[in-house]
């Protein structure tokens, strides 16, 4: 009896800790795989164009930027990501993205998601008391979205 009880009591501990380790109410990481009508270097120039275009300074945000292995990483930061509330306006987070290129098909990964504090710290994004994760996921789809229709619509700019 003794053993069945401590089988429990270890079995109840693990389960809690497998839980708490795939907590759904914190967003680190959002992926998406596109495929495209244009070969990989031609993907991978209008994704730099991409970063260039949308963030203000895009030598700094991007870090590496290996045509060969073909992989762009950097470091961003989407200023309206969730709604605060209370009439007090937006909070800004910032992430890595990373963008691979194999094929026609791209996988973009938003990486290390963080909320920034009106402190200018970098927290956890959790979801709080306005859905922060919902709208942050919306903000963050909608960025990808841009990003293909970026890349789909250059298809017929070759002047």
């Amino acid at each position: 009896m003794k053993n069945l009880l401590v089988a429990l009591i270890v079995l109840l501990f693990f389960s809690g800790n497998v839980f708490s380790e795939s907590d759904p109410e914190v967003l680190t990481k959002l992926q998406f795989i596109e495929t495209f009508d244009f070969e990989k270097n031609t993907i991978y120039d209008l994704s730099l164009d991409y970063l260039a275009e949308t963030f203000n300074d895009s030598k700094s945000a991007i870090e590496i930027q290996d045509k060969s292995r073909g992989k762009i990483i950097g470091r961003g930061i989407n200023q309206r990501c969730f709604d605060v509330g209370y009439g007090i306006g937006f909070r800004s987070c910032k992430f890595t993205i990373i963008i691979e290129f194999k094929g026609n098909r791209v996988r973009t990964t938003y990486d290390n998601i963080k909320q920034l504090g009106t402190d200018g710290k970098s927290y956890p994004m959790n979801n709080g008391a306005n859905n922060q994760v919902m709208q942050a996921k919306k903000n963050i789809t909608k960025m990808q979205s841009d990003f293909v229709a970026y890349i789909n619509g250059k298809k017929n700019a070759n002047w």
